[in-house]
């Protein structure tokens, strides 16, 4: 029987399957690193994109914080410029109540009466003053009984110094006028009037 040598014929086969598993396996590993190289450079990517987009964010974030502080401070100084606009408003509207009360005060007080100091609390006044002599105040507690814009006049406190200078505090009420009238305009500046 004759006999073949096939050893040969398979080494070599199995060297071709050998180096042909070996190109496979190169390729495939090639193809394994670009496909995982791709994956990473997106994702890296990404990352950056997300970081980006982070740092637009924040910034805006802080933007929007300034304009939020900025805003809290205007309605904070728009509390306050309200709160003085009505305080104002309430004044203009006393100014006239409190220029009367003056006016009607100075016409009762006479020249020997000094007021030191004057509170107004709606219509109730109270005053420390000093007057030259009791009599003067005598007359000045009459004149304010006798005139309808002040009620509940009263004294207190009367002492005098060694000058003879008698200090006291005083009370009253006042009464304010519904309409105020006006004067007319005095002769000489009235057409045809005396100069």
């Amino acid at each position: 029987m004759i006999r073949i040598n096939l050893l040969e014929v398979r080494e070599e086969r199995r060297r071709v399957a050998m180096r042909n598993l070996a190109i496979a396996s190169g390729l495939m590993l090639l193809v394994t690193i670009g496909f995982v190289y791709t994956w990473h450079a997106s994702l890296v990517g990404d990352v950056d994109y997300a970081r980006d987009r982070i740092r637009k964010e924040q910034a805006q974030i802080e933007q929007l914080d300034k304009i939020v502080s900025e805003v809290e401070d205007a309605k904070g100084k728009k509390a306050g410029l309200e709160s003085k606009l009505k305080l104002i408003r309430s004044l203009e509207g006393n100014r006239a109540e409190i220029v009367d009360l003056l006016l009607a005060l100075s016409e009762v007080l006479s020249e020997e009466i000094w007021l030191n100091d004057l509170k107004i609390n709606e219509r109730n006044i109270t005053a420390k003053a000093q007057a030259v002599d009791m009599q003067t105040i005598g007359l000045m507690v009459r004149r304010l009984k006798e005139d309808d814009r002040f009620t509940s006049p009263r004294t207190g406190g009367i002492s005098a110094d060694s000058k003879g200078v008698v200090k006291f505090e005083l009370s009253m009420q006042f009464n304010a006028p519904q309409a105020v009238e006006m004067d007319a305009e005095p002769a000489g500046n009235q057409p045809g009037g005396q100069r």
